[in-house]
């Protein structure tokens, strides 16, 4: 498969529309999950008051300080998503499943042997943890009553002029039109031209894709309009399946330094480098039950990668009030990031005067590698409590706040207004609880949590709360220590793979993910 990469400022409106196509992609680079520790996952995360933890100091940098002694650890986790969607009337199940390397660092001690003990202890930590999981596989069908793919693409070429999106007569220097012997048009190079349509200011993707259709004779322009087109597959209730499976994840490096003041204060920072790497898959095929069309089956697809790296702050602060309760506060601020897109497509067509062993296949060959651009995601701030029983064990919760309306792009050499304007009419604020236990009998230890997120949608039908919870054990033998979690979460979803104004059928999806962490740590 070839590369080409657009430079042209066209394609930076390409680079727009491509992220734009379902919000659940903007919302994924904004997002993090913190999947680290076992003893953190087993809390549900409920660690902003208590520190000790490396996850937790990758959300709270003040928990550094609060270890007694040099610490490190890593953490492995197998999961996976059971998806329950529903496609006009139609039930599919599917399901995945994944392995991953969440968490590895380690926190370095310092402690004050001189005669000032104003400052008791210095932390100096790298820490990994993996932010996000974008491992999913799912599968929806049914027989679409309100429209058909032939919608999708004649919402895609409205408002182009039928000679934008087609190849182009081929003319001399002097500008006269090339025809052969036999009086014929010669017209460019279906490659070239599906590359100068990309390039084309106003264009965008959405034009290549029209040339895809009217190459294929799936739309055509209205007889009184040029600019407007009808798709050639007549009626609906066609048989329409949408397979989608995307992989990556986000991740950052940490760099943290805190400090105990007192025994009772605790302060610290963190430096954190993001990196980024998104791949998705979708596939749409619909086969034509109305069989006086000549068009019989049609598949799409489309073949996406989002990368990049970034770079945001984090400050926090934990302060002992008695012996058992702790407050803690931290700010991480907004991300900032630089990504760039890689994008490639093809178009299928079978039709019946030619029989199913001809198909006709439409592809470009190309994976088109698009100009960087920022992006800024929210920050967020979280504010929490912890009672600690002794050593009996603890109890903490966590409230955290972050606007996902905030998410800006940006670039210096395009307008990214009506991209941001769409963000901010479609997403909101976002709330989070955690409630975490422990309790400690010998070496044993037992924990369990409850986790609530609101949507981050304006209209929750597009996505609902999520609600989860949690449990683990770990065992203590001293310097060497043992940690397993279980996480299980739920979400309701109205998922859109590919959308317009003529066509924007949506699945409902009930999703359902379960995972199992374990955490092996050493004190030296």
């Amino acid at each position: 498969m070839k590369k080409f990469l657009f430079t042209t400022l066209g394609i930076l409106v390409l680079s727009a529309t491509s992220l734009a196509q379902t919000t659940s992609e903007v919302f994924d680079f904004a997002n993090t999950n913190n999947l680290g520790t076992a003893r953190y996952n087993g809390l549900s995360g409920a660690f902003g008051a208590l520190g000790g933890d490396l996850t937790g100091v990758a959300e709270n940098p003040a928990g550094g300080a609060v270890f007694t002694n040099s610490y490190g650890s890593v953490t492995l986790s197998q999961g996976g998503s059971n998806f329950n969607s529903t496609y006009f009337n139609t039930t599919t199940e599917a399901s995945d499943a994944n392995f991953n390397f969440n968490q590895i660092g380690g926190i370095l001690i310092l402690k004050n042997t001189s005669g000032s003990k104003s400052i008791n202890k210095i932390s100096l930590g790298i820490l990994y943890n993996r932010d996000n999981n974008y491992n999913r596989e799912y599968a929806i069908q049914g027989n679409s009553s309100i429209g058909n793919i032939g919608d999708y693409f004649a919402g895609q070429a409205d408002g182009y002029d039928i000679q934008d999106i087609s190849q182009r007569q081929l003319v001399n220097d002097n500008g006269v039109p090339l025809v052969d012997e036999d009086g014929n048009e010669i017209l460019e190079d279906f490659l070239d031209a599906y590359i100068d349509i990309g390039e084309l200011p106003g264009l965008e993707a959405r034009g290549q894709q029209a040339f895809l259709a009217t190459t294929s004779n799936i739309i055509s322009p209205d007889t009184n309009n040029n600019r407007l087109y009808n798709s050639e597959i007549v009626g609906s209730n066609n048989s329409q399946q949408i397979s989608t499976i995307t992989s990556g994840g986000s991740s950052k490096v940490s760099i943290n330094l805190a400090f105990e003041i007192d025994e009772k204060i605790y302060l610290g920072g963190n430096l954190n480098f993001h990196n980024y790497d998104l791949r998705k898959n979708t596939l749409i095929s619909e086969v034509n039950n109305n069989t006086t069309d000549n068009i019989s089956e049609v598949f799409f697809e489309t073949r996406s990668r989002t990368f990049g790296n970034g770079f945001s702050l984090n400050l926090g602060g934990i302060a002992k009030i008695g012996d058992q309760l702790r407050l803690g506060l931290s700010y991480q601020t907004p991300t900032w990031s630089v990504l760039q897109n890689e994008l490639d497509q093809n178009l299928t067509t079978f039709l019946r005067d030619q029989g199913p062993e001809n198909p006709r296949n439409v592809d470009p060959g190309l994976v088109f590698s698009y100009p960087e651009y920022d992006i800024r995601t929210p920050g967020e701030v979280s504010a929490s409590i912890a009672y600690v029983f002794g050593k009996d064990g603890l109890l903490s919760a966590q409230y955290s706040r972050k606007d996902f309306s905030n998410i800006k792009y940006d670039d210096n050499a395009f307008d990214f207004d009506i991209l941001n304007n769409r963000i901010k009419n479609t997403f909101q604020a976002v709330n989070s609880l955690k409630i975490g236990g422990e309790y400690r009998y010998e070496k044993w230890r037992f924990r369990g949590g409850l986790s609530y997120v609101t949507s981050p949608y304006k209209n929750d039908r597009i996505a609902g709360d999520t609600q989860g919870f949690s449990l683990g054990t770990g065992y203590d033998w001293g310097k060497w220590k043992l940690d397993i979690g279980y996480n299980h979460f739920e979400i309701d979803s109205n998922e859109v793979p590919f959308e317009n104004d003529l066509y924007n059928n949506a699945a409902a999806i009930n999703r359902k993910g379960d995972a199992v962490s374990v955490t092996l740590g050493v004190n030296f």
